[in-house]
Parts: structure tokens; sequence; C-alpha cells
């Protein structure tokens, strides 16, 4: 999706296509000023609740204020019986497999990758509603998308 945007005529913010920590920061801080932000969320609950928790805070600060329009893409897996147990797959599924992702040479050990997991799930947001009519929508596709 995001090669498709990137082809067409839209200006697309890609922090994941920065080069080094200040370019990638300058593309967080102007997203939080675009017209559309697109996301995941780390869990859902199938009472509504969007469950986040984010390494410096640039996507859950979009979600909650900035951005005219977010859209929150996410696969069946994310989705949850109620809150608690989407929180819980924040802290045991998702925290531990972002952190993987980001930084596998520097894990030595289960341990700690898990310590690590639970240091970046210090911040955990949940969202149950916009004050602003119509501005989060949710994409739920009905496969596994992501962790």
């Amino acid at each position: 999706m995001i090669d498709s945007l990137k082809n067409g005529e839209y200006n697309v913010l890609d922090p994941n296509a920065a080069i080094g920590g200040i370019e990638k920061d300058k593309i967080a801080h102007q997203a939080l000023n675009s017209d559309y932000y697109l996301m995941s969320a780390n869990a859902i609950s199938a009472t509504g609740e969007l469950v986040n928790t984010d390494g410096i805070g640039n996507r859950v600060a979009a979600l909650i204020y900035g951005p005219k329009n977010v859209i929150v893409i996410d696969g069946i897996n994310k989705v949850e019986q109620n809150l608690e147990a989407a929180i819980l797959r924040v802290k045991t599924e998702s925290a531990p497999l972002v952190v993987l992702s980001y930084s596998k040479s520097e894990i030595s050990s289960f341990e700690e990758l898990l310590n690590k997991a639970q240091n970046a799930c210090s911040q955990l947001v949940i969202t149950t509603m916009s004050t602003f009519k119509d501005r989060i929508k949710v994409i739920l596709v009905g496969k596994s998308l992501g962790f």
C-alpha cells in the first residue's frame, strides 16, 4: 500500500524511509499535521478499544491528536475478547516482536528481550473513542496482518 501511495500524487511521510534519527524525528513531527495518518494497533478489543504501546510515542500521539483523519488497518489476529486480553496481547505478544524486529542484533537472551518489551510497554495507550466524530476509522482485514 505504501508503494502505491508513493507512486500516486500524494505527499507520503514515511519515517521508515528516513536516514538517521534526526530525519525520522522530523518526519514524525510533520505527520502530526497531516490530513491522513495510516497506522495499525497493537491490539483491538471486541468491545471496541484500541490498545497501543509505542517506542517514542509518535504513533500514539498521532492517534490521540494531530492528523485530521486516522486510519487504523489491522488483521483479525489482533482482535481479543475484551480489554484485559487486548492489554495482555500487547505486553506478551506484540511488544516482544516489535522490540525484536527493531533490535535483533542487540538482544543476547530471551530474558533481555522480555525486559526490553516490558520497558516498551511503560506507556500503554487505550483509545475508546475520538472527541471528533469519525476522525478515527478502523479497517479490519479478515486475515492475519502484522504483530
